[in-house]
């Protein structure tokens, strides 16, 4: 198999970005489920909290084999200027099983390489490819040269 979007989403935001570059480059998606209740501005808040002091918290298991793709792709909300806590914690849980990783973020602020450069060292490998995109874009449906530059990259990729 070639490659897998693995991702997690509090708002829909990162689920609906994960799901647009599986379809866009022909590959498997799955969510990160944590079981927890993270709506309106108490969840907002707990959830920064957790990213903040970097928390691995309990995420239900998932179906799909990390080692059995040639790429898996993380997808993550920045939360409180990192990735969050149960992208985090399925990293941590499979580090040794990528063959080969890449990034994207979503979030509503400025440009955050510190996230990207956190999956590197949680992993243990350089990422293949990365980018960050604003919510809003997302959102509104908006394909940005960021966008296609990622998917380029993917498809282009060796063994892809």
């Amino acid at each position: 198999m070639r490659a897998l979007y693995v991702y997690y989403s509090r708002s829909g935001t990162t689920k609906k970005a994960a799901e647009m570059f599986a379809r866009r480059t022909n590959a498997k998606s799955e969510e990160i489920k944590d079981g927890m209740d993270r709506k309106g501005i108490s969840g907002y808040f707990k959830s920064a909290k957790e990213a903040f002091r970097k928390e691995i918290i309990p995420i239900e298991p998932m179906k799909l084999d990390p080692s059995q793709y040639e790429i898996v792709v993380i997808g993550s909300p920045i939360w409180a200027g990192t990735i969050s806590s149960p992208v985090r914690s399925y990293l941590e849980k499979n580090k040794g099983k990528f063959k080969r990783v890449g990034f994207f973020c979503t979030m509503n602020g400025s440009e955050n390489d510190k996230a990207a450069r956190e999956v590197e060292m949680i992993v243990g490998k350089k990422l293949a490819v990365k980018t960050e995109l604003n919510a809003r874009d997302i959102k509104e449906g908006t394909i940005s040269p960021r966008v296609e530059c990622f998917i380029a990259s993917m498809l282009t990729m060796p063994g892809f």
